[in-house]
């Protein structure tokens, strides 16, 4: 489940292109060709939001790679620019007299520590260089200012380069001056690396200068930084109808590659209209936001803890069977409130300053309100924005082991997260040098009583810090929340963002179209003769057949399912576990309230704990789960127990008093409310370090009495013991179940914006044990850097690999896996290895067949050797779920009588129209949401030696079409799930290896969460953090 940063480094790949070209278009010709197109199942219409792109019958364009270049740091374009480029040249400094009287005069604001070379000057100077003092907020009076750019080492020649939205807004620039302004309507770019121009540009404007201003300035500070902005033409133009038309045939790589340089281009088109639209807020390369002055109704609402959401629209182009589709789908966000840092910090429920406020206003951009121009006019926020690094710290300012400047003084602060009485600087003030605190400050310079409870703001950074108080900060809107919402939060968006199909529908044609440039609102449409039409496209769907379920023994324990979901009422499992001695504790968290019975005011009490357990252990007997000892004695030896918090160290105590003291093999524990961080640290010290099986739930949640909700939770403990819950009847999956399949799923997790810096990424497989399909035990390992030599063979390196997809020890994950099958299917190895693997791009799709897949059949050849037997067949599929493309029933078969419409039924198909016309790919809908549009899961075959037209052969006579088979496989292994009654949204492999990769993010939540709080997150994690522990292994641990 990669998630990706947006940080655009210089002379890369723009960030609407997320991955290199020349990467997608050889892993796109590496992939198996399609056999033939499915035929199974009930035809249905549906369409796609995708809207046909029309392109002109000549379309040749210029690419240009665009250089940005900054200047020496002792270069004289720090201060002066030729006006032949339309820039307003710097005001003059002011002489040595005005400087010295200005000194006495300027307002100024915030608070620096002033060491040579940082970002500002003093109005005042110290008389020791280097002693903290206070930082300027105008013109410095005593000569010019260090340029904005102070983020490169201060003994570098050069300025950095900039990235990001600076990169963007130089680009903005260049393309306003007087040379380029003709050619302005015939250029589209996306700002940062590339461009395009529909005639070739003249010399003369190949190469430029810029003056650097923010776009809320009108005119550039003084002394702002000059960049030289260079355009290197490509070799060859681009002629993007010929790219289209020559789809019919020739050199597949060569092919996939114009296809993709075809993509590339159209996106940067529609990427340059939302960048370039004052109503749009473009965010990455493919969504776009309403900006503040331009929001919708009902398109912004609040998520909690100083969040909102916002709507947006995605646009992103591909080519099938040579007609170009613009894919168009409703997007959401979550941004930091706009305004007060102090409201934004109350919202947040704690401007009580904490670690987990730090961690939440760390990189958000806010603009000052207290800043002053020359003529004591106010300047606006948006105009002077800095970037808040943390909170006020005692560890803030140089050491002895930074080398400090002579006559350095290293600001006091008392205490963490220390309030502006209690933050102190060294000054000079009325010819004498003294310690001043930024409560004093404020009220002597500005007559500001400042809060003492809110915590002291630091825009510097930890060695040269810069302080200012929370009050005179306002926070700019349009700021991504990159980092992980919590359960409340995430309920909050969904729910927001949950509109019904029709609904859906009707923004995407609607809003969607314009938003993301289709329609006449983009003149460039118009003026390269590009047309489309707010249509969808219509493509051809089936409905496949539900399987039947199979409970017990007997026949008439077998579930027809309905709409995608079933009720096990009166059903027993089809292997239910006895399950040895047990126990169940309830936990209460000091400051927590103790919880009460839903819509009553009475607390839970023991009594009330008992009844609810007493009602679980009769409906979990029921379904078929056995217990070796009586509900009274499990009852003796449970308990409560009252703890600070996660980290509390009875906590540990008694799991292991239960373990050791009582034998319990689980143990059930019962919590006060939704605590994350509570059910992390117990399953980490239950998991990894005893090795005992927990089931954790919701004290309020539990005592409601729902036995829906107790034979859920006795679905989880079957699987835990060992258990099979259901299986599939009327030969399903016989075609898996006669050919001695091992089925597996892998998953990958990554360190989440915000993690320690020493989080690792994490790797899950699972695999089934049998041809039951009931069990799927997991591996877990840490990801770590690898090495391909020429030889192929993997070297593997000792230090962790963040953010690395590929699956650096799936050779040594694989044979645990075949070493489990072989124990329980008489020391045989299967001949046949499908793989369902999560969380791979497009352009990841060649690293992962000359790696991942070369790799097991690697390992596969040396074990299988050594066995005698032959190498296994092997067919790995690709799981993608985070993808835009949304099927709708065509609006006259929307049942009247439903309002807002349905989404298609479960079970529904799609491998035309929208699906590549060359690789083997297809679209299903298992499951039938609970709210909301459907989102398909995306399933792209890159190996297949399991079911092809020579392997298929013998299958009986229904089983004689490739695609139907794999598609047929893949849609009765959503049924598979078993610790829910229904058919989930991808298949059930992919679905174990995504929740073990979150049970290792438990194990690991001092890395993944910000390792501010988390001492442990300082040092390197290790494999022993995500082994469980016997006799734990080799079982369902993460259900």
């Amino acid at each position: 489940m990669a998630s990706s940063s947006n940080s655009l480094q210089n002379q890369q790949p723009s960030p609407a292109l997320q991955d290199p070209i020349d990467e997608i278009a050889k892993g796109l010709a590496l992939l198996p060709v399609r056999p033939c197109r499915g035929q199974k199942g009930f035809p249905v219409r549906l369409e796609a939001n995708y809207f046909p792109l029309r392109l002109p019958s000549k379309f040749v364009v210029q690419r240009y790679s665009i250089e940005i270049v900054p200047p020496a740091r002792d270069s004289s374009e720090k201060t002066s620019v030729s006006t032949a480029t339309n820039i307003t040249p710097p005001p003059k400094q002011p002489s040595k007299k005005a400087s010295k009287a200005a000194r006495k005069t300027i307002l100024t604001g915030a608070i620096s520590t002033g060491v040579p070379g940082a970002k500002t000057t003093l109005p005042i100077h110290s008389k020791a260089p280097g002693q903290a003092a206070i930082a300027k907020d105008a013109a410095a009076p005593s000569g010019p200012p260090p340029p904005d750019d102070s983020s490169a080492p201060d003994d570098s020649p050069v300025w950095p380069v900039p990235t990001g939205k600076k990169a963007e807004q130089i680009v903005k620039l260049f393309l306003d001056l007087p040379g380029l302004r003709p050619y302005r309507d015939a250029i589209f770019t996306d700002f940062r690396a590339i461009l395009f121009s529909r005639q070739e540009l003249p010399k003369g404007v190949l190469s430029l200068k810029v003056q650097y201003r923010t776009e809320n300035n009108a005119v550039a500070r003084p002394n702002a930084l000059i960049y030289t902005v260079r355009l290197v033409k490509n070799a060859r133009p681009l002629d993007l109808r010929a790219l289209m038309e020559k789809g019919q045939g020739g050199d597949l790589t060569q092919l996939q590659f114009d296809r993709q340089e075809l993509i590339q281009a159209l996106n940067i088109f529609f990427l340059h209209y939302a960048r370039s639209s004052p109503n749009r807020l473009s965010i990455g390369g493919r969504r776009s936001f309403p900006c503040q002055n331009a929001i919708p109704d009902r398109a912004q609402w609040d998520i909690g803890k100083g969040l909102w959401a916002l709507r947006g629209a995605f646009s992103s182009v591909r080519v099938v069977d040579s007609n170009i589709l613009v894919n168009v789908n409703l997007c959401h966000g979550a941004f930091y409130r706009a305004g007060s840092l102090v409201s934004l910090m109350e919202n947040f429920n704690s401007a009580r300053p904490t670690a987990e406020l730090e961690a939440f206003l760390r990189g958000l951009r806010v603009g000052m309100t207290h800043y002053q121009d020359s003529n004591g006019t106010a300047v606006r926020p948006e105009q002077r924005v800095k970037m808040i690094v943390g909170l006020a710290r005692r560890t803030d300012g140089m050491s002895a082991n930074d080398n400090p400047p002579q006559g350095y003084q290293k600001p006091i602060v008392v205490r963490d997260f220390a309030g502006p009485q209690h933050v102190s600087f060294w000054y000079e003030v009325s010819g004498e040098q003294r310690w001043y605190t930024v409560l004093d400050y404020f009220r002597d310079k500005y007559h500001r009583t400042l809060n003492r409870n809110y915590p002291v703001i630091n825009v510097g950074s930890a060695k040269k810090p810069v302080y200012v108080a929370a009050e005179v900060c306002e926070v700019i809107f349009g700021q991504l929340y990159q980092k992980k919402l919590d359960g409340i939060q995430t309920k909050a968006m969904t729910d927001g963002a949950a509109n019904p199909n029709s609904a859906t529908r009707k923004f995407i044609i609607d809003e969607g179209f314009k938003n993301v440039g289709l329609s006449d609102s983009n003149k460039q449409m118009k003026f390269f003769d590009i047309q489309a039409k707010p249509e969808m496209t219509k493509v051809k769907g089936r409905k496949l057949d539900d399987p039947t379920l199979q409970y017990g023994q007997n026949a008439n324990q077998a579930v027809v399912p309905r709409n995608g979901e079933w009720n096990m009422a009166n059903k027993q499992y089809r292997e239910g576990k006895k399950l040895g001695n047990w126990s169940y504790l309830k936990l209460d968290v000091e400051g927590i309230p103790k919880p009460r019975l839903k819509r009553s005011p009475t607390v839970i009490g023991w009594g009330h704990v008992w009844e609810a357990m007493k009602s679980f252990y009769d409906t979990a007997k029921g379904n078929g789960l056995t217990f070796s000892t009586t509900f009274e004695e499990v009852s003796k030896v449970a308990g409560a127990l009252t703890i600070t918090g996660p980290d509390d160290h009875r906590l540990r105590g008694y799991l292991e008093s239960s373990l050791e003291d009582f034998k319990v093999q689980l143990l059930v524990v019962m919590l006060p409310c939704k605590h994350i961080r509570l059910y992390q640290a117990i399953k980490r010290i239950a998991d990894v370090e005893l090795g005992l099986h927990t089931v954790c739930v919701v004290t309020q949640t539990f005592c409601n009495r729902s036995f829906s909700y107790y034979g859920n939770v006795a679905l989880k403990i079957n699987l835990k013991l060992g258990g099979i819950n259901h299986e599939l009847r009327d030969n399903a999956l016989s075609v898996i179940k006669q050919t001695n399949t091992m089925v597996v799923g892998i998953d990958v997790t990554h360190p989440s914006p915000g993690s320690s810096g020493n989080c690792p990424s994490v790797a899950a497989m699972v695999a089934s044990v049998d041809e039951k399909l009931g069990q799927w035990p997991a591996v877990l390992r840490l990801q770590r850097a690898t090495q391909q030599v020429a030889t192929g063979v993997k070297s593997q390196q000792t230090q962790l690999a963040p953010r690395q997809e590929i699956v650096s020890e799936i050779e040594e994950m694989l044979e645990t896996r075949l070493d489990l099958w072989s124990s329980k299917n008489g020391k045989a190895l299967p001949q046949n290895i499908l793989v369902y693997r999560d969380g791979v791009s497009e352009g990841q799709y060649k690293a992962v067949i000359e790696q991942e897949i070369a790799a097991i059949q690697r390992r596969c050849g040396n074990i299988y050797k050594l066995r005698n037997q032959n190498r296994p067949r092997i067919t790995f599929i690709v799981v993608a779920k985070r993808h835009h493309t949304r099927f709708f029933p065509p609006p006259d078969e929307q049942p009247r009588h439903i309002e807002g419409g349905v989404n298609p039924r479960n079970g529904t198909i799609v491998d035309n129209g929208v699906t590549d016309d060359r690789k083997w790919d297809f679209f299903l809908q298992s499951h039938t949401p609970l709210q909301g549009t459907a989102r398909p899961a995306h399933y792209v075959v890159l190996r297949n030696d399991i079911f092809t037209p020579q392997q298929v052969k013998d299958y009986p006579s229904q089983y004689r079409n490739v695609a139907d088979i794999v598609e047929s496989v893949t849609y009765n292994l959503c049924w598979l799930y078993g610790r829910t009654t229904r058919a989930v949204s991808y298949c059930t492999p992919a679905y174990y290896a995504d929740r073990a990769c979150e049970r290792a993010r438990c194990y690991l939540s001092g890395y993944f969460d910000d390792g501010s709080s988390d001492g442990n997150a300082q040092r390197q994690a290790r494999q022993g953090d995500v082994e469980v522990k016997s006799p734990l292994t080799d079982t369902m641990f993460y259900i």
